[in-house]
């Protein structure tokens, strides 16, 4: 289960940021509210989306130029979920081990590490999720408008369970 967590967390939302402003034309005219959303996953997709109220007439679709734009910012992200899978993956693959009986100490070894790796992980890409998701100066000016989305919760929670789950059978053991 907590694998799971780890793998579906790092294709969600790692950093999101929205925003709101007003542009004002003429005197008179009432503003143009203009809200800006982006997001980017884990593995690096970027989505961009504009919410516009109070446009002139004759603005027109800016659709075309946010998909361009989304994918122009692409170039300049990466994949740090990758990170979080191969956890996932050596979580699991613990996982598998303790629960058929076989090479149960090879497994408890591998949950635990797989665990500890995700959990560490996580904790480094909280601290700037901007930061995790992107590559070189893109998210210096950016990076306090964003903040950690959903997947990346969901990964830490992903790490959390495990690291629990061994330090309470650790203390089980010694009592015992």
């Amino acid at each position: 289960m907590t694998a799971l967590l780890l793998i579906v967390g790092s294709f969600l939302t790692w950093a999101s940021a929205e925003e709101t402003t007003l542009e004002e034309f003429d005197p008179g005219v009432p503003p143009m509210s203009v809200t800006t959303y982006a997001a980017v996953s884990g593995m690096g997709s970027v989505s961009l989306d504009l919410a516009v109220t109070g446009a002139p007439e004759g603005f027109g679709d800016v659709s075309s130029y946010l998909e361009h734009s989304a994918s122009d910012a692409e170039d300049d992200t990466r994949m740090s979920g990758l990170w979080t899978v191969a956890c996932g993956v050596v979580l699991a693959l613990g996982a598998v081990l303790l629960l058929t009986g076989r090479f149960g100490r090879v497994g408890a070894v591998l949950a635990a590490l797989g665990g500890l790796a995700a959990l560490i992980a996580a904790s480094v890409f909280l601290a700037d999720p901007l930061g995790a998701v992107t590559v070189g100066t893109i998210g210096d000016s950016a990076s306090d408008d964003f903040t950690a989305g959903v997947g990346l919760w969901t990964v830490l929670a992903g790490a959390l369970l495990p690291v629990a789950a061994g330090a309470t059978s650790v203390v089980r053991t010694r009592r015992g």
